[in-house]
């Protein structure tokens, strides 16, 4: 099987550093007043301002989640950070309070002494950009400018460094990833890096043996040391020496690699002793701050002995470690779906991410219900398709809609659709171009060739003829039992209508084809439909009961779920009910407006999630709460739930976890 955008990937990590030694960029311990013990219990409202560089935003996120007790993902706008150089000159100009920064420019720290701006300045940790390559990549080591030479486009082939002839595929991550601004400082030394291989700077998760990346032999990508340590299940990678030199934790330390960096902690020297940046700075230097750093490569011990500032921490808002141990059905590097009555249902699973300047999306595996892998990340959608082609309908059985991509010889990469059981007894492979619609009788699928095929329910496949030729929609179907139809222009006017039981095409609307109509208010769940009214919510089940609220004013989204019902309010700021269907509260809130999760055709009750960042945001993130309000956790980019089963996407993680957030499947993420 040929893949597109998944086919060749190499690391990148969101967090930070390793430890060392407390020193300042002058090689000299910085002076520490020492402020008299306080007791601090910090809001948004007194939280020191910050600014520092972009490789130091995952540890900005992680020290605002625990002093203020909220999610990594809700304190990115207090961690919009401006760079090295600039924060230095925003906090000379009073426009921030504590910088967390990588090493600055001398030319910085001289500029501010001759402004007689004294800045109190000390080390926190250390780390070293690393570079990736396929364990049976002959190559060791490469020097800095060899590397500076590939990702500047004028090194190309890996027989130009000593390996065999093929073309170098150098991976690279989004501007906004401190690992990229890392490569920046380091190794581009203000030189342009040319785009990424295909247009994409892609990412995947590394699968045990060589031969998972047999598709991308030719692949480097890099990523902080640090995260080295979590590829025990990648041995299939290996690092590269730089200028002959193995990066490790006392090479970083000691500075030995010529990659490494530090990161220090500053704030204006004049600050009062009792303020609480300087308590904010102390802290972060003593042994409770450094809790933030743990499970680096070396420990950092101050060699001035700050006083020990009490302040209130919510360590439980940082990730948990458990991390199941990952397991396999099948030894190797399988890259499509190999059918067997033995899996159980099956669930998808995210495993790296496709990035472009304008979305992220998903790469995704299947697992079994308990997380063992069946498949390795090779699909760009999974979705399930209701056997029934309702997609209200819970009762029912539903397929698995698998894509994957593949080159044509111009290099453009084409779709390929497979449709397989939801327990993965059956699978037609990915031999089709298109997928029209699913209904009673199956799905309807067109193959590269522009014939229609109809998989049955029980996975036969039989051509499906129509009574004239017609050209293929260009536009979105729809599906009015027993007709699919679909617009032929633009002008959503003109209609070519199908009837699914025997092929008859028409033009003209069939007498008995009914047009779904969209009614203001109007919504369905799968025990009924409702009715949102000025300020009357009448929920109607199919049963032909009728339950009746009144919702007050200002209600301007209703949604059901089970026994839930959740209430959104046009009010400043934004509020929401949630309650029983006799219009019991069962919890509210303000400032956000919740959804329920889509749990795809199961009778499992959803739970609800609202988002914390902007839609236009590639790395949106998510709040997820149980349907009490409790239990909440976070999530970047979507969460989506397959009836008892989450997958979702931590900061360090892809993550499938039962409703609880609780990991079956752990992974580590290495795309950020």
């Amino acid at each position: 099987m040929k893949l597109q955008r998944c086919t060749a990937a190499m690391l990148s990590m969101a967090l930070l550093v390793s430890l060392s030694a407390c020193k300042s960029p002058t090689g000299e311990a910085s002076p520490s007043p020492e402020p008299d013990a306080q007791e601090v219990t910090f809001t948004r409202e007194n939280f020191p301002r910050l600014d520092g560089s972009a490789d130091a935003v995952p540890l900005a996120q992680n020290l605002t989640a625990v002093l203020l007790g909220e999610f990594q993902q809700q304190t990115s706008d207090l961690t919009q950070f401006s760079g090295t150089d600039q924060a230095f000159q925003r906090l000379m100009e009073g426009e921030c309070d504590l910088l967390l920064v990588s090493d600055p420019q001398p030319s910085v720290l001289d500029d501010m002494k001759q402004s007689g701006f004294e800045v109190q300045m000390e080390q926190l940790a250390q780390d070293g950009l690393v570079f990736v390559v396929p364990a049976d990549n002959p190559v060791d080591s490469l020097t800095v400018e060899q590397l500076r030479g590939i990702y500047t486009g004028e090194i190309t082939n890996w027989k130009d460094v000593g390996g065999q002839d093929g073309e170098i595929l150098p991976f690279q991550h989004g501007d906004d990833t401190g690992s990229q601004a890392l490569m920046e400082q380091l190794v581009l030394d203000g030189q342009k890096m040319i785009d990424a291989p295909k247009g994409y700077a892609m990412t995947t998760y590394l699968e045990a043996g060589a031969q998972s990346y047999t598709y991308s032999p030719n692949s480097i990508g890099y990523t902080f040391y640090r995260h080295t340590q979590d590829l025990s299940q990648a041995q299939g990678m290996k690092l590269l020496q730089v200028d002959g030199v193995s990066p490790s934790a006392q090479a970083i330390e000691n500075g030995s690699y010529p990659l490494s960096t530090a990161y220090y902690v500053a704030m204006a020297a004049q600050q009062p002793q009792d303020s609480l940046t300087s308590a904010l700075y102390h802290w972060l230097l003593g042994q409770s701050g450094q809790q933030l750093l743990e499970g680096y490569p070396t420990a950092f011990q101050p060699e001035t002995s700050a006083p020990d500032v009490t302040i209130t921490a919510h360590w439980d808002m940082l990730e948990p470690l458990h991390t199941p141990k990952v397991e396999r059905w099948y030894e190797e590097y399988t890259d499509h779906l190999i059918p067997s009555d033995e899996y159980g249902q099956l669930v998808p699973y995210i495993g790296g991410n496709v990035s472009s300047p304008s979305t992220t999306d998903w790469v995704y595996g299947l697992a079994t219900q308990d997380g063992v892998i069946v498949t390795d990340p090779v699909y760009s959608e999974a979705e399930y398709i209701s056997a029934s082609g309702d997609p209200l309908d819970s009762t029912t059985s539903f397929h698995l809609l698998l894509t994957t991509y593949e080159m044509d010889g111009d290099g453009i990469p084409e779709p390929r659709l497979g449709v397989a059981a939801g327990d993965g007894s059956w699978y037609t492979g990915q031999v089709y171009r298109e997928h029209l619609r699913t209904c009673a009788l199956g799905s309807l699928m067109v193959t590269p060739d522009e014939d229609l095929v109809m998989v049955s329910p029980d996975g036969t496949a039989t051509p499906f003829h129509l009574s004239q030729d017609v050209a293929l929609p260009t536009l979105p179907t729809g599906l009015a039992w027993p007709y699919l139809y679909w617009p032929t222009d633009d002008t959503m006017t003109n209609f070519v209508y199908i009837d699914l039981r025997d092929g008859t095409v028409s033009t003209q609307p069939p007498a008995d084809f009914q047009a779904p109509s969209y009614v203001e208010g109007k919504g369905y769940f799968p025990d009924g439909w409702f009715q949102l009214e000025g300020t009357t919510l009448a929920i109607h089940t199919d049963a032909d009961a009728v339950h009746t609220l009144d919702v007050g004013e200002g209600c301007t989204r209703a949604e059901v779920n089970g026994d839930r019902v959740l209430l959104v309010y046009d009010t400043d700021p934004v509020s929401f009910r949630v309650t029983d269907w006799e219009g019991n509260d069962i919890f509210d809130g303000t400032g956000y407006a919740p959804s329920f999760l889509f749990p795809t055709y199961s009778d499992t009750p959803a739970l609800l999630s609202y988002y914390t960042t902007f839609f236009d945001d590639p790395t949106q993130s998510y709040v997820v709460m149980s349907r009490d309000g409790k239990s909440p956790f976070a999530a970047q980019g979507f969460v989506h739930q397959y009836g008892n089963r989450l997958i979702y996407a931590t900061q360090s993680h892809y993550i499938l976890s039962n409703l609880a957030g609780d990991p079956l499947l752990c992974l580590p993420r290495l795309d950020a």
